[in-house]
């Protein structure tokens, strides 16, 4: 751009500016290269990432879909719209075929996939070949973690249904569950109960509506909610933090790391591969910041910014790929355990041989039987 301005103020007429320009274009790889950087860059600046996944997908696509054909795989569902579109993809991994006619159904993906797959040829909207394999394959990957999609005759894939307690044993146990939750024990009552509860809940609101500040409806029907104001802080608040951080002084990491070494020197197990004592000056210092620095995954460079003289990236880099390894990890892991469990408050937690640890929440699918919403994070996940 910056050479096509440069041209356009010192050409004297179009003819010479347009052999310039052409020159220009040509000598960056052509119109063709060119346009296929602006689309890269249009997509970044638009936050859509899905046109960018297609030079990721074809590296390996003909060996996922070989694998694909391979396997046997059923929906659990009703839907089967998303095996009728992978159908219909398998059938034509070689073709040179641009654009697929309409003929089937992606109401399975989200109105962003959709208006991404869906394009104008003309007069008629056809199916883009490449971006319906990709919009395939990923629900698909999708609908294996869910489990709206197995895969027969496999381990971590398949049917769930068939590893649920058989009707016969759960209708045993029905009336003492039912009792316990305070839930009807057939489906006719059940239907009544949460009939009669929702009417109650319904009119509680309505009777509130005219009332209530915090909700109101557009003329589409649509609800809105008001930002919650700040609370006003309870009488006492103040001397009650001041008492808490009496109590539990801030602690920096570095320094949970030094005392937890001073009473379990656990770096004695880091070093050299071949098993001979570490040849670098004031090993245990640069060990700890090496375990700050990755167990933080902040990597060698941030901790290298933010770490005092003689503590550097390559230094790092050296330590961790050279001293540590999963088995000295495991080790120095071990003797921190083993020192921990020796006071008295892990024992109210459990067993002597459980440890644990809050960690990064791990985002998982809301569709998924192993998602739960968590209550400090506030989302469907799990704990690493």
């Amino acid at each position: 751009m910056a050479q096509v301005l440069h041209h356009a103020t010192s050409a004297k007429d179009d003819a010479d500016l347009g052999s310039e320009i052409r020159a220009v274009l040509e000598a960056e790889g052509g119109i063709e290269a060119l346009g296929v950087k602006l689309q890269s860059v249009t997509n970044y600046h638009d936050n859509n990432y899905l046109p960018l996944l297609w030079p990721i997908h074809a590296v390996n696509r003909i060996a996922l879909l070989r694998l694909l054909d391979q396997l046997d795989i059923a929906s659990s569902t009703q839907d089967s719209r998303l095996l009728i579109a992978f159908d219909l993809v398998r059938k034509l991994p070689l073709s040179r075929q641009k654009h697929i006619l309409g003929i089937v159904d992606i109401g399975f993906a989200s109105q962003r996939w959709q208006d991404f797959v869906c394009v104008k040829d003309g007069n008629d909207t056809v199916l883009d070949h490449r971006s319906l394999e990709v919009c395939v394959l990923i629900h698909m990957a999708n609908a294996f973690q869910s489990g709206d999609l197995f895969v027969r005759d496999s381990g971590a894939f398949a049917d769930y249904r068939e590893q649920l307690l058989p009707w016969s044993e759960c209708e045993e146990r029905l009336a003492g569950y039912s009792d316990a939750v305070g839930l009807a024990s057939n489906g006719a009552d059940f239907v009544v109960a949460l009939r009669k509860r929702l009417e109650s809940e319904s009119r509680k609101v309505d009777s509130g509506f005219p009332a209530n500040s915090e909700l109101s409806i557009d003329l589409k029907g649509v609800p809105h909610l008001v930002r919650q104001s700040a609370q006003p802080i309870p009488a006492g608040m103040a001397i009650f933090e001041k008492n808490l951080r009496s109590r539990m002084p801030e602690r920096h990491l570095l320094d949970v790391l030094k005392r937890a070494h001073h009473w379990t020197p656990f770096t004695r197990h880091f070093g050299p591969l071949s098993g001979s004592d570490p040849k670098i000056d004031d090993a245990t210092r640069r060990y700890l910041f090496t375990v700050f620095g990755y167990g933080c995954n902040m990597g060698a460079s941030q901790t290298a910014k933010h770490a005092p003289d003689g503590i550097n990236r390559k230094m790092l880099l050296r330590l961790n790929s050279q001293h540590i390894t999963v088995a000295t990890l495991e080790a120095a892991l071990c003797d921190v355990i083993n020192e921990c469990a020796r006071f008295e408050l892990p024992h109210y937690w459990g067993q002597r041989n459980v440890a644990i640890a809050d960690g990064t929440q791990m985002e998982l699918r809301e569709n998924n039987l192993l998602a739960e919403r968590h209550i400090r994070y506030g989302g469907h996940g799990a704990i690493a």
